[in-house]
């Protein structure tokens, strides 16, 4: 997990590091001098180097890579005085033990040794794991298998490990040599290492719980598994999967199959799949299972009890080797393949919790091994498809070979995909996300035909798929769903919304977010609020995944909204405006969204940029051909951002630029893979963004955006969204009834009267 430390990754963390001294007076007179020093060294570069990002929030990936890539392109390591100023800062802050005073556990701490060799290996901190400090050592340090911080990062956590002054002519990661920039490949092992630590690292983010930028003295992230409730779904077992609740034998199975079998047609409900008991179509009757379970010696009613309960996804996985998840709109689905996949990630982890590693256990039960997890987005499968491609397995697996390779390219890596995949048994999973998102007729068509064609040739790989239900039910229309069983995800139950509630407020107590005492009034205000038989409302949206979170997140702040409209805003206003309104820069001023719009000149209206992102989310949402998502690309957005500010075009580009990058570094409302494409952090936010755009206008106007939409199917959740935001949150409660007037059919005529 460990790097070389190159001359350009010395200075910039070394630079980090003095930056982060700077934010926490009093700062040594001799860390300030040499501080400044290397500064004046950077200013005299042909390409001078803006330090504004790092100097604001030392802790930002996107500072750190910025960074990196301009030290780099400045050729700093050729640079002498630039590697003496920036030791010169070293020594500064180790001298007064700033590099690392954040720092409370180290994991191994080495200083002054002299030694022909060092090695180290497998060492767990929550914080630093290794430092080695004005050490000689003639040989090569191995150090290898080392983790530090609750939850690292893909890659070796910069500064995880600090080496400092001459520690050694090579080093060594795991069993491959690196010296300078001469990395050898990695071998298979150790990619599909680093890939799941990865995989493991992005499926455990927990966006909506981020309160603003990661504070840098705060090692602990909230944790997607430590708040996770298993879902279920809205169809009951059959009776194999009532076995397996009642933990049978195979000779008890043998009896109960006996038993059922003697029953006449009429009673026995032979169903080579399903039989609910209490069903007209079953048939079967209580005193019959209770002779059942007479028989097997269980008590009374224990097989009506394990028939009739819903099933749970594990179980549905279990039973259908190769299926489709069904769930509305934040119902779960995308998060359901996340806690999937980061559970078969957490494989050989040290320190998981109990839970996680009980979770991981009865996963790997449901196929009777480990499974490689990969997960595929399809929006981003669909982008990424070779023109003219004629949809079959092939393709698919050439994504599941893009997404390894992403982490390093080693020789044999399809052969090893494709191994993993033809094996007897097969020894991967794969999730495949947000059919719906696909919003390219043509690209979906693609899709599909390379599924079903995978499906055909690799029926005995574990496959899941998730897509919402209304457009799947009208593909099943049309004849162009898949020919896989699909389930659908049911709402959250009372006793699911109490437990994430709860998990909710302790995990953001673990991780420094909340305040003992506040989140124990906040989590109790939740559910009453909840509870309140006045406010059935609430209930329902926390029946929803994804509502209940952004109802937690308001809760803790504010309190409750009463309709999905008002919950939105408030969320959205939320992640914009007011989590900031408490973070002070290193000047006394307020850093935020605010100081950039009222120093802008002339100043810009904070609405416009509201009003911004609703029109860059409605033009995207109608887009097709490329943009199979709501991926929106860098300048777009910089050019929606400069058309509000009205200096002159200079001014603007820059404006835009810092917007852009406080939007996605601090608010959680934009998310990016690269850079150079942009997506709202959840569909439903670009959604309800949309739903805004479309209600705000004259009549004539909104009538003509409403008309133009209502019959497609893409946009019905962003047409409710909109009539809800007219009503909740606008109060025009006379332009929404002129909507309804205007395009509901009085008499509906056909198919798609009634659909409108």
């Amino acid at each position: 997990m460990e790097a070389a430390v190159t001359p350009t990754d010395f200075i910039v963390q070394t630079l980090i590091a003095g930056a982060a001294a700077r934010r926490q007076p009093p700062v040594a007179p001799t860390v300030a001098a040499a501080y400044d020093q290397l500064k004046t060294h950077l200013r005299t570069l042909t390409s001078p180097i803006d330090l504004t990002r790092i100097e604001e929030r030392p802790d930002s990936p996107r500072g750190r890579a910025y960074l990196a890539e301009d030290l780099a392109a400045a050729s700093v390591a050729e640079n002498p005085d630039l590697l003496a100023a920036a030791g010169a800062l070293l020594a500064a802050l180790l001298e007064n033990d700033t590099a690392t005073n954040t720092a409370h556990t180290i994991g191994v701490d080495l200083h002054q040794v002299t030694a022909a060799a060092l090695t180290l290996s497998d060492i767990l901190s929550p914080e630093i794991a290794v430092r080695l400090r004005n050490s000689q050592f003639a040989g090569a340090i191995h150090i290898t298998r080392t983790q530090a911080g609750d939850l690292p990062p893909p890659g070796p956590p910069p500064g995880a490990n600090v080496l400092v002054g001459n520690t050694a002519q090579s080093i060594h990661i795991g069993d491959k040599h690196y010296s300078g920039n001469d990395q050898a490949a990695l071998d298979l092992a150790e990619l599909v290492q680093r890939y799941l630590d990865g995989l493991y690292a992005e499926c455990n983010e927990l966006p909506l719980a981020q309160d603003g930028p990661v504070d840098a003295n705060r090692h602990r992230q909230p944790r997607l598994q430590h708040v996770y409730v298993d879902l279920h779904l809205t169809t009951t077992g059959d009776r194999f999967v009532a076995y397996r609740r009642l933990g049978l034998t195979p000779p008890q199975i043998a009896t109960a199959e006996a038993m059922l079998a003697s029953l006449s047609p009429e009673r026995s409900g032979k169903a080579p799949h399903r039989m609910a008991p209490h069903s007209a179509e079953a048939g079967i009757h209580a005193e019959d299972l209770s002779r059942i379970d007479k028989a097997l010696g269980l008590t009374e009613g224990a097989l009506a009890s394990a028939l009739t309960q819903p099933m749970t996804v594990f179980e549905a996985i279990e039973f259908n080797r190769q299926l489709v998840l069904l769930g509305e709109p934040g119902g779960g689905k995308s998060t359901l393949t996340r806690r999937l996949a980061g559970l078969l990630a957490a494989r050989d982890r040290p320190g998981l919790d109990p839970a996680e590693a009980g979770c991981l256990q009865d996963l790997t039960g449901c196929f009777g091994r480990w499974l490689l997890p990969v997960r595929i987005v399809l929006s981003r499968w669909a982008q990424h498809l070779p023109p003219g491609a004629a949809g079959t397995a092939e393709n698919l697996i050439a994504e599941c070979e893009r997404l390894l390779a992403q982490t390093a390219k080693v020789d044999g890596l399809r052969e090893y995909i494709t191994a993993q995949l033809a094996g007897d048994p097969p020894t991967a999973l794969l999730l495949l996300d947000g059919l719906d998102e696909v919003s390219d007729p043509d690209r979906r068509t693609t899709l599909l035909r390379a599924v079903t064609h995978f499906c055909d040739r690799y029926a005995a790989v574990p496959l899941v798929i998730t897509c919402r239900i209304r457009p799947w039910q009208s593909w099943q229309e049309a004849g162009a769903a898949l020919p896989l069983p699909a389930f659908t995800i049911d709402k959250l139950s009372s006793a699911s919304i109490e437990a994430f509630v709860e998990r909710w407020h302790a995990e953001l107590v673990r991780t420094g977010r909340y305040e003992p005492q506040a989140s124990a009034q906040a989590q109790q205000r939740l559910l009453s609020a909840i509870a309140d038989p006045d406010r059935q409302d609430l209930a329902d949206m926390a029946r929803t995944p994804l509502l209940l979170t952004m109802m937690a997140r308001v809760n803790y702040d504010h309190g409750l909204p009463d309709s999905r409209a008002e919950l939105y805003e408030a969320y959205l206003r939320q992640l914009l405006w007011e989590w900031e309104k408490s973070k002070l820069d290193d000047r006394g001023q307020m850093t935020s969204l605010q100081r950039l719009f009222s120093r802008a000149r002339p100043p810009v209206p904070v609405n416009n940029l509201e009003l911004a992102l609703a029109e860059l989310a409605f033009e995207h949402h109608t887009s097709r051909g490329d943009r199979d998502t709501v991926d929106i690309p860098a300048g777009a957005i910089r050019d929606a951002l400069e058309a509000i500010h009205l200096g002159d075009r200079r001014e603007r580009a820059a404006w835009a630029v810092e917007v852009l990058d406080l939007i996605y570094d601090r608010s959680g409302l934009l998310k990016s893979i690269d850079d150079k494409t942009f997506h709202f952090s959840h569909r439903t936010f670009q959604e309800y963004l949309t739903a805004r755009h479309l209600a705000t206008g004259d009549t004539a106007t909104v009538l003509e955006k409403f008309a133009a939409k209502i019959d497609d199917e893409q946009w019905g959740e962003a047409i409710r969204l909109a009539l809800g935001y007219q009503i909740a949150v606008q109060s025009q409660y006379d332009a929404a009834l002129a909507v309804l007037e205007e395009l509901l059919p009085d008499a509906p005529a056909g198919e798609a009267d009634w659909r409108r």
